[in-house]
């Protein structure tokens, strides 16, 4: 089965906002940085069901550059993720039964799971709350408008889940 899942954290309400209303949002938010940079807080603090996430490494590519802004989204919803780049990452992709056809630039491994490729927190929030027998979810190549590369996203990412067999299904949809 499929989720439909919103683009946001879990909860959130998604309506079109008037220039004014963002403005103030963003004067906010950053009156709201500079206290919490007055108070020692260099990171956001951890919301939604990737607050509950250990520590994540992210084993990429020698060389990706994409997968840092990647560990960087993940970071914003205050995740730790350390970062290791590696001369063969399809070795990596074997040794946790990733499919080819699953595959990406960089697998992030964290609470016994596998998140392969940009998948968005959204995605890896449904993850982390109904806790599936998997091996974790991957969206596969990297897609553009993804988290962590550029360009505009195109319309809704499948993401699939990878079974402990190496089979993939529909997961989520965002």
């Amino acid at each position: 089965m499929t989720r439909r899942v919103p683009h946001g954290p879990a909860g959130t309400a998604h309506r079109a906002v008037g220039r004014r209303t963002t403005l103030r949002a963003a004067a906010g938010a950053l009156s709201l940085a500079g206290l919490a940079g007055c108070l020692g807080r260099s990171r956001p603090a951890p919301r939604g069901p990737l607050a509950a996430l250990g520590p994540v490494d992210v084993l990429k590519e020698a060389g990706c550059t994409c997968c840092e802004a990647n560990a960087d989204y993940l970071r914003g919803y205050g995740v730790t993720v350390d970062v290791t780049a590696l001369d063969d990452l399809a070795a990596t992709m074997e040794r946790y039964r990733i499919p080819e056809a699953a595959a990406s630039c960089h697998v992030a491994v964290g609470d016994d799971y596998v998140v392969v490729g940009h998948v968005p927190a959204a995605a890896i929030e449904v993850l982390l709350t109904d806790r599936p027998d998997a091996v974790g979810i991957a969206l596969p190549g990297m897609p553009s408008g993804s988290p962590g590369m550029g360009g505009q996203k195109a319309g809704a990412f499948t993401v699939l889940r990878i079974d402990r067999a190496g089979g993939l299904a529909p997961f989520a949809e965002v």
